[in-house]
């Protein structure tokens, strides 16, 4: 694989199994899908405090079911019960949770800024809709 091409695949790889599944699956797991929250770490933060650890454990926790199936893959070629890409399309995702919550725990406001304003750009981009899907 080239350096273009690889690329070409980041592209590809980010709109099918990365944003897709956050735009599906992150309004419904935070909470602001509902209404009842416009924090997008909501999640993390409602389960860190139920069971009394820090919200950034328990993205690690989700992380960590994601990297266990990508390692069973790695070590038996069989996939699960999901697609291989789907689970590093989680993985990723999971990294960037992480790193959001960190820039939150450490008040690093001109992340937090960026991340909002392109978290803003991104829903009225979308309006509701999924990426469009790019063919391989």
């Amino acid at each position: 694989m080239t350096s273009s091409e690889r690329e070409e695949f980041k592209v590809w790889f980010r709109a099918n199994y990365a944003d897709k599944v956050m735009a599906v699956k992150g309004p419904e797991y935070s909470g602001t899908g509902r209404g009842s929250t416009q924090d997008v770490n909501g999640n993390f933060k409602r389960v860190g405090e139920l069971l009394g650890i820090d919200p950034l454990v328990v993205a690690a926790v989700y992380f960590l079911k994601h990297l266990d199936a990508i390692l069973t893959y790695i070590k038996l070629g069989t996939e699960g019960s999901e697609p291989i890409y789907g689970r590093f399309g989680d993985a990723y995702n999971y990294i960037e949770i992480m790193a959001s919550l960190v820039a939150e725990q450490k008040g690093d406001p001109e992340i937090i800024h960026r991340a909002n304003a392109v978290l803003a750009d991104a829903a009225r981009t979308l309006d509701g809709q999924l990426p469009p899907v790019l063919v391989q």
